[in-house]
């Protein structure tokens, strides 16, 4: 039997099925911050600083101690619902672009291509575990860097790899989940974290990108260490296998993948012209300061193209586009509801009130401080808003104006946020996809941050680390 049947039957194996505790919806979080931020101009003074446009960069910043009072505009609940509203027109071009995306990502998926390809890999590295777990996980990574996401579609096939190599669901979680997770938290180039982010800081669009590059690796080199001394412990005896909500009795091993499930010729051209696509995007960025226009645009291309070369049909590549939007909606419409936060904040004069009043504390703290509790702020708010969009729409208005005033360069402040969200998004109780995988590979939740947290403390250790020599630096450009 072939890998990708093998994998059919993955699912089925899983006694038990581990689920997140009952939480309020994201959205409705979002919602209720947004009413929190109205009934907070009733109550904070209304205040204004001086800002300043530099010529060359035209960059916007904050002119220190001009702080001063002015006319209170409160909001009230048809406000809120404009706030909202407001925050999806002010990020359209954005929303548009994370729908382009997930269209894009959507058509390579229903081409097969990605399963054929990952099929043909793991079957052509039996014998050499740990290399080939090594590679899957630096593939996934490389995925999440740049904002896909293909972990559930491909970990019944992981399940499938991992038990045929000897180990259990665990090692398939690892090398999907938490290396696509690790890439999609830290990723340089990553739409919807890195490039919202600096849209809002005003920063130069993936500015910084060789020394993200840097520490996603960094990372990635640590979970090796534990990815293979838990492979190692479970080889020697498997009875320390935290997978215990599987049963991999029934689940067919697979053989040398079948002719069908082999890369076709297309796969291969799409592949390289996916591979184009990505440096075309990444040159664009760079060098043609590009923005959510353009990349929108290039996704588009890219998923059509894609859908013609697999000989998809019109009808074939309409269907998975629209099946693509769905599947962004959550996070795109997320963007909207948060950017909303700032839009109320903003209209009722309170939010340079804020930053003003949360800058004060900071005051009498060195700025490497400063970029740590930044840090620290960021892990907190990932709890109540688990969503990279999100939580970068809604906190950086506040954040970049806080750098600004308390000297931590606006680069610091948005690794300061994707560290602090990026670390906590592996290991919160309200995260779809983690429990989705959980699932899956039969590893209960306890079980999961039993391993985890220690891996999550020494994270949190580099991250300051990092942070303190990136702010002694004044990592730039400004």
């Amino acid at each position: 039997m072939s890998t990708v049947n093998a994998s059919n039957n993955v699912s089925a194996e899983v006694v038990k099925k581990e689920k997140p505790k009952k939480s309020m919806h994201v959205y409705a979080v979002l919602f209720f911050v947004v009413c929190l931020g109205a009934v907070l101009t009733w109550i904070i003074p209304a205040g204004k600083f001086d800002t300043v446009k530099d010529p060359v960069s035209g960059i916007t910043t904050y002119v220190p101690d001009s702080f001063h009072l002015v006319d209170r505009n409160p909001q009230n609940i048809w406000d809120v619902f404009l706030g909202i509203f407001n925050g999806w027109t002010s990020s359209s071009a954005l929303i548009f672009a994370m729908f382009a995306m997930g269209a894009w990502i959507k058509i390579l998926e229903d081409t097969g291509m990605i399963k054929r390809s990952f099929n043909k890999l793991i079957t052509a590295m039996a014998g050499k575990e740990k290399f080939a777990i090594t590679i899957i996980m630096l593939v996934m990574m490389m995925f999440g860097s740049i904002g896909v996401k293909p972990t559930i579609p491909l970990l019944p096939i992981a399940v499938v790899l991992a038990i045929s190599l000897g180990y259990d669901g665990m090692v398939a979680l690892i090398m999907m989940h938490v290396g696509n997770g690790l890439g999609f938290s830290l990723g340089p180039y990553q739409i919807q974290s890195v490039g919202i982010a600096h849209e809002v800081a005003g920063l130069p669009r993936f500015s910084g990108a060789g020394v993200r590059w840097g520490i996603m690796i960094a990372y990635f080199v640590m979970m090796l260490v534990f990815v293979f001394r838990y492979m190692d412990s479970i080889k020697k005896d498997p009875s320390k296998s935290l997978a215990t909500d599987m049963d991999a009795s029934g689940i067919d091993l697979p053989e040398i993948a079948e002719g069908e499930h082999k890369p076709t010729v297309s796969d291969i051209i799409n592949i390289i012209l996916n591979v184009i696509g990505f440096v075309v995007l990444i040159y664009g960025v760079a060098k043609w300061n590009w923005g959510p226009r353009d990349y929108g645009t290039l996704f588009l291309v890219m998923g059509v193209a894609t859908g013609i070369v697999a000989k998809m049909g019109i009808n074939g590549i309409s269907e998975s586009f629209v099946k693509g939007c769905q599947g962004i909606v959550y996070s795109a419409l997320i963007l909207g509801i948060a950017a909303g936060i700032a839009q109320v904040l903003n209209a009722g004069n309170i939010i340079d009130s804020i930053v003003y009043y949360l800058s004060k504390p900071l005051e009498n703290v060195s700025p490497v401080l400063g970029a740590n509790l930044m840090f620290v702020i960021n892990g907190i708010i990932d709890f109540f808003i688990p969503s990279n969009a999100g939580q970068a729409a809604a906190i950086m208005p506040i954040m970049t104006p806080i750098a600004d005033l308390t000297n931590v360069t606006r680069q610091v402040a948005v690794e300061a946020y994707q560290l602090g969200g990026g670390l906590v998004d592996m290991i919160i109780p309200t995260s779809f996809s983690l429990f989705a995988c959980l699932g899956i590979t039969g590893v209960p939740y306890k079980n999961y941050l039993k391993w985890y947290m220690p891996i999550f403390a020494l994270q949190c250790v580099l991250a300051v680390v990092l942070l303190t020599v990136l702010q002694i630096i004044q990592w730039g450009p400004f």
